[in-house]
């Protein structure tokens, strides 16, 4: 995606694309430090992101509203399918006193959100997961039906590339579930994801099946429908993180 920066005369325009990752790696890399130097700013900027999953961004704002008012550190949102993340940033002379801005405030978020949070600035779902998996020596099998080659290509060559990826025939639900109870039978851990983007609302039906022990949860997309296979996979690994926990 595009980005750049326009001069004109003491002020500036900059665009940054709208992809999560790219925008902060240019904020980190580039931006933050382009604004220093051309406008001699001192002290330093510190951002921490903090990432929830299986909770809206307006039931995360219900719970951080309070803290959106404060000036430094500052507190912002950013909505994913699936996902929100909560941004702190704190101004201060140096590292230090910036981190010692931002952590009563974290500590804050930390205690509202609890287990919603899945990770910190760097982490993915996905990461987490696999440290998880690592932790539990345990392989995962993933059985999915209705996801696109992208997504499916996401699941397995990314940290979770050990996991083994099985592509559903048919769907029937029924028939989907069933599988799923005869693979538990041969592995420690199962994830199903059955997606079906053909009704009206896109919906996603979940299955874990941890030594044998099966739990499923059937949820359905308001968002906008390119979104919802995305959508769909966060939710399917946050209800997997949630199990592993």
């Amino acid at each position: 995606a595009p980005a750049f920066i326009v001069e004109i005369g003491e002020k500036c325009i900059i665009s940054l694309p709208g992809v999560p990752r790219e925008l902060e790696y240019l904020m980190e890399n580039h931006v933050m430090s382009y604004l220093t130097r051309r406008y001699q700013l001192k002290g330093v900027i510190k951002v921490l992101v903090v990432h929830t999953a299986g909770i809206g961004e307006s039931s995360v704002d219900e719970k951080v509203a309070d803290l959106e008012v404060m000036s430094n550190p500052t507190l912002g949102l950013l909505a994913h399918p699936a996902q929100t993340d909560v941004r702190i940033t704190a101004k201060a002379e140096s590292e230090e006193e910036a981190q010692a801005l931002i952590k009563p405030m974290l500590d804050q978020v930390v205690e509202r959100l609890g287990n919603e949070i899945y990770g910190y600035d760097q982490d993915t779902l996905e990461s987490v997961i696999a440290q998880k998996l690592k932790e539990n020596i345990s392989a995962l099998k993933i059985i999915q039906y209705g996801l696109n080659e992208t997504l499916s290509e996401r699941l397995i060559n990314g940290p979770l590339n050990s996991a083994i990826i099985e592509e559903f025939p048919s769907q029937d639900l029924d028939s989907f579930e069933k599988h799923i109870k005869q693979n538990a039978l041969q592995n420690k851990l199962v994830l199903g994801i059955y997606f079906d983007i053909q009704s009206q609302w896109p919906q996603v039906v979940v299955f874990t099946a941890i030594d044998n022990h099966i739990s499923n949860t059937k949820r359905t997309h308001g968002g906008a429908r390119p979104n919802a296979p995305l959508w769909a996979v966060n939710n399917a690994l946050d209800f997997l993180r949630r199990h592993l926990a």
